[in-house]
């Protein structure tokens, strides 16, 4: 008899072992299969200049066309830069079916040739226009699976004799827009990195580095998601407490937030144990 409760309770310990290794291993597979398809997919065209030829002599509207052109190189390297998005560059989309095109030619057939299948498709569409009476760049993102217009931005630019100038700094304003209204994109507060905790926070590690685009002096806010109970329901909503810059962008994926307002909130938050969120300003 004892000899039977022996081999029960050992079969039973190895199914127990196997099943638990089993759930371990399709946790990783399910956590790892978020992290590869999480990923946000836009699509970026190039800047829509009609109104740039409007009034104007036409070397100033060649001026225009060539500063304006940058704009999707830009929002590009901006999204590329960010491991959080997939980028699909539909303003050099015509290099890409060159190359399609010519890789189909004789001169390729006994050569390398890159399996051609369906293309990727985005999530939703970056649009952007200049808009010459307003003086101003206007920046719309579209919900691909909806139809809808997911949010929208626009920047005046500096413009002298009727040239457009300086579009690098609107445009990171608009993408910086656009990124908090429809993305909520936050980066999560790691901890306090002053060597002497006092009444007041000066510089916290925030879990967002060179693979999110994060750049020294990018304004910051630091904020907290509180609970509002209105009736029977329980809604979220963000509380932002304080402000700071950023000091030095560690490695890829931390960075140190020098705070220049609302200190004492974060070491107060710090206190209870509450979790802290940053998005750009």
């Amino acid at each position: 008899m004892w000899l039977f409760k022996t081999f029960k309770f050992y079969y039973l310990s190895k199914y127990f072992i196997v099943k638990k290794t089993l759930i371990f291993y399709l946790l990783c597979l399910f956590l790892a299969g978020n992290s590869m398809f999480g990923q946000i997919r836009v699509a970026v065209y190039n800047t829509e200049t009609s109104e740039v030829k409007k009034g104007l002599s036409p070397e100033v509207n060649q001026l225009n066309q060539q500063n304006l052109r940058g704009v999707a190189d830009q929002i590009v390297t901006f999204y590329s830069n960010d491991d959080r998005f997939i980028v699909i560059d539909k303003a050099k989309d015509y290099l890409v079916k060159s190359e399609q095109e010519r890789q189909k030619s004789e001169s390729f057939i006994d050569g390398y040739v890159v399996e051609q299948g369906q293309q990727e498709g985005a999530d939703y569409i970056i649009y952007t226009k200049f808009l010459r009476k307003e003086k101003s760049l206007y920046m719309r993102v579209y919900n691909v699976k909806s139809g809808d217009i997911e949010c929208q931005a626009t920047e005046e630019v500096d413009m002298i004799m009727g040239i457009v100038k300086n579009t690098r700094e609107k445009v990171t304003k608009l993408l910086n827009q656009i990124n908090n209204e429809c993305f909520a994109l936050s980066f999560q507060v790691m901890r306090s990195l002053d060597k002497k905790q006092g009444s007041k926070t000066k510089n916290i590690l925030i879990a967002a580095g060179k693979n999110q685009n994060m750049k020294e002096g990018y304004e910051l806010e630091v904020f907290k998601t509180v609970i509002e109970k209105v009736g029977d329901k329980e809604l979220k909503r963000t509380e932002v407490i304080a402000e700071g810059k950023i000091e030095d962008v560690e490695d890829a994926n931390f960075s140190n937030l020098k705070i220049s307002k609302g200190g004492d909130l974060v070491a107060n938050a710090f206190k209870k144990g509450e979790e802290l969120f940053c998005r750009m300003k």
